[in-house]
């Protein structure tokens, strides 16, 4: 074949390519087939005590990928998704530190209908002895080895009366991922792996449907290799050795405080229907193994008469503000029975 042919049928493959890759970018951007670029989460900072943060005295506001809720989350001067708490515990008062991921958060509500926001207001409006104050210090993308971190370094300022931990079943996968594999980018979002991100990577991810659609296809199909197993206690023996030692760690330290501790499983979208009852009924035996509170929510989900998505938003996955009312009245139960007795 002539040289100059060559150069024609390179060309002509480079151009066919370059029009196939634009058509699928139309494509991709006319039906939405990827979500947006997620800013729900892009106000973290590096935080040398606990790995990460969100950052103090910020807003991050907009639309949801795909449409499905508005959000605002302002975070105080700790970095919370919540008011300003001072260190000293006003007498007279009940002082809860509410630990977690983005369920915990509330990603998807609201900040009164965030659950530990439900919790703290139905029991001031029920004209207890005494006054409740929830520290709302869920943190997104948190899991047990990062809240221990937590609750080491804010425990012993806000020296609460009882400690609620919320457990959602990722937690397993990021226990086994571990906080190492979590860093910080320069625009403030997480990333999960180790690999610093390029300029060029960034540029399309945040540009290039086609980009999005390659990497989303990639962590789902990598999510899929963990998740397909996440239920089975026996198949994740490591991970749940280290989120059980982290657990234990966390009861001592709360403790030390003077405080119980309080594990509530938080069903995900769906999660109830394939197996959540295994993973509670483990949390629930090392729970009462180590006089710690436990509050599941499996059957609440699952009972309810809703449709599923009115409990979790379908392609987010976080709960609904129903959703979110719904663990907080599981709570409540727990702890007018516990504490607040009438």
């Amino acid at each position: 074949m002539k040289k100059k042919d060559l150069i024609f049928f390179g060309m002509f493959g480079f151009l066919s390519m370059t029009l196939a890759l634009v058509v699928f970018e139309a494509g991709l951007r006319i039906f939405s087939v990827v979500p947006t670029v997620d800013k729900q989460y892009s106000a973290f900072r590096v935080d040398s005590e606990i790995s990460y943060g969100h950052s103090p005295n910020t807003v991050s506001a907009g639309t949801a990928p795909y449409d499905e809720f508005v959000y605002e989350y302002r975070h105080n001067s700790q970095g919370f998704r919540d008011i300003e708490h001072p260190e000293k515990k006003e007498p007279g008062t009940f002082r809860i530190l509410g630990l977690g991921d983005s369920f915990t958060y509330g990603a998807g509500a609201q900040f009164e209908d965030t659950y530990l926001a439900v919790v703290e207001r139905e029991l001031n409006n029920n004209n207890l002895n005494k006054r409740v104050e929830i520290i709302k210090a869920g943190i997104s993308r948190s899991f047990p080895e990062h809240q221990r971190l937590v609750l080491k370094k804010y425990g012993p300022y806000y020296r609460p009366d009882l400690v609620i931990v919320g457990f959602t079943p990722n937690d397993i996968v990021d226990t086994h991922l571990s906080l190492n594999s979590i860093q910080v980018r320069p625009d403030g979002r997480l990333q999960i792996g180790s690999r610093e991100p390029s300029v060029i990577n960034d540029f399309l991810y945040r540009n290039s449907h086609v980009w999005r659609f390659i990497r989303f296809t990639i962590f789902r199909f990598s999510q899929r290799l963990h998740w397909k197993l996440m239920y089975d206690v026996e198949e994740n023996k490591d991970a749940w050795k280290r989120i059980l030692a982290d657990y234990d760690d966390m009861a001592k330290l709360s403790r030390d405080l003077g405080a119980q501790m309080m594990i509530v499983v938080i069903p995900q979208s769906r999660s109830w229907l394939k197996g959540q009852e295994k993973i509670e009924k483990h949390l629930e035996n090392w729970a009462n193994a180590n006089g710690v509170l436990f509050v599941p929510t499996h059957h609440r989900f699952q009972a309810a008469p809703e449709p599923p998505e009115a409990l979790h938003y379908p392609k987010d996955g976080h709960c609904t503000p129903l959703g979110y009312r719904m663990i907080a009245e599981e709570i409540l139960i727990k702890l007018r029975s516990t504490y607040f007795r009438n």
